[in-house]
C-alpha cells in the first residue's frame, strides 16, 4: 500500500503523527519529503559542492581547508588510528568532557 499526504509544514503536527501510527499499523514505512515547488525530479538534487559552498561560513572554512592542503598542512592517520581517536571522543563526551 502506498499512501500520499500533501502536507504545509505547520500541519505536521501530533494529528499528523498519530494519523501515519494509524495507518502504518506497526509496520515499517519509508517517509519521502519532496518540495511541490519542483516539477523536474533533477531540480531537486543539488549539487553536494554548490549546496556546501551556498552557507558563506562553510564556504571559508571549505576554501581555508582546501588551501592547507594545497599546501601540504595535511595530517595522515591509519584507519586504526582513526578508530582509536573515535572511540576516544566518544569516552570523553559520554564523561562529559
Amino acid at each position: 500500500m502506498i499512501t500520499t499526504f500533501e502536507v504545509k509544514p505547520n500541519e505536521l503536527d501530533d494529528d499528523f503523527l498519530a494519523l501515519l501510527q494509524s495507518i502504518m499499523k506497526g509496520r515499517s514505512s519509508k517517509i519521502i519529503v519532496k518540495p511541490l515547488a519542483f516539477e523536474n525530479e533533477d531540480e531537486l538534487e543539488m549539487d553536494e559542492t554548490e549546496f556546501l559552498l551556498s552557507n558563506p561560513t562553510n564556504k571559508a572554512m571549505l576554501l581555508k581547508a582546501i588551501k592547507q592542503v594545497e599546501n601540504g598542512n595535511v595530517i595522515e592517520v591509519s584507519w586504526d588510528e582513526h578508530q582509536k581517536m573515535y572511540e576516544d571522543l566518544k569516552l570523553r563526551v559520554a564523561n562529559g568532557g
